[in-house]
């Protein structure tokens, strides 16, 4: 596991604790001071920038460089810092808070399409990938142009809805594609092959033969080499010493 994992998997612990304990302690104590509130929102802020941080770093460590799981870390980092921000000061405009909220819409999004990019697909469903990109990055556009536009008429909100429902359906779609693609996947091996090298190294093994325990007599059919005895548990060993079949 890479630091950067361990960091955010320790981060999101602590601040879900501490939130949780705060949270409690206020609850019972019956008062709710803005320094708590700004506290509380604090830990939450951090925590939610934890799990968007995690979705981009596992796609980081399956694909070292991938500028999906860059942007997606540069954003959350970015997001995160801006939200404390704007919590603890108090001299936030609005165009910082639409900038703000921005930000932390792309941020998101690109977590959601770094978890989705860890599936393995065969070419059949390599359009799924496509759609997640322009529909769930089409949902932040469009919220962002919203809020800075001020924009709500009925045709956007439609779009927004028609996205939504796509961003929706092609998130559970991916994964159920990921297991119809796992026998493939397998098939192909690590390096994306179609399997002929597995199948050249299966063919090249010697047949197996029919061998006799030396010690109990059984007999049994085994591949060269050595063998375990499935009567008696003795191991002995067979080999070829020339194969006139080879020409040698």
């Amino acid at each position: 596991m890479t630091s950067m994992k361990k960091a955010a998997l320790y981060t999101f612990a602590g601040t879900v604790v501490l939130g949780v304990m705060l949270s409690i302690l206020a609850i019972l104590s019956g008062t709710w001071s803005w320094f708590e509130v700004r506290v509380i929102l604090t830990l939450y802020t951090v925590s939610g920038a934890s799990i968007c941080a995690l979705a981009c770093v596992a796609l980081w460590e399956r694909e070292p460089g991938h500028p999906l799981a860059g942007l997606g870390l540069a954003l959350t980092l970015t997001g995160a810092v801006l939200m404390v921000l704007a919590i603890w000061t108090d001299a936030a405009d609005l165009a910082y808070g639409k900038l703000t909220f921005s930000i932390v819409l792309f941020a998101i999004a690109s977590g959601h399409l770094c978890l989705l990019s860890l599936a393995r697909l065969s070419p059949q469903f390599r359009w799924a990938p496509i759609v997640a990109y322009v529909a769930i990055y089409g949902v932040a556009g469009t919220v962002t142009w919203m809020i800075w536009a001020e924009e709500g008429s009925l045709q956007t909100f439609q779009l927004l809805g028609i996205l939504a429902i796509v961003v929706a359906g092609v998130t559970i779609l991916i994964p159920i594609f990921h297991a119809l693609s796992k026998p493939t996947a397998e098939t192909a091996g690590p390096a994306g092959t179609d399997g002929t090298a597995r199948a050249a190294r299966a063919a090249s093994r010697p047949a197996p033969v029919a061998v006799t325990c030396p010690c109990c007599g059984a007999a049994q059919t085994h591949e060269l080499g050595e063998i375990t005895c499935r009567e008696c548990a003795s191991v002995f060993a067979v080999r070829v010493i020339h194969d006139s079949r080879a020409g040698n």
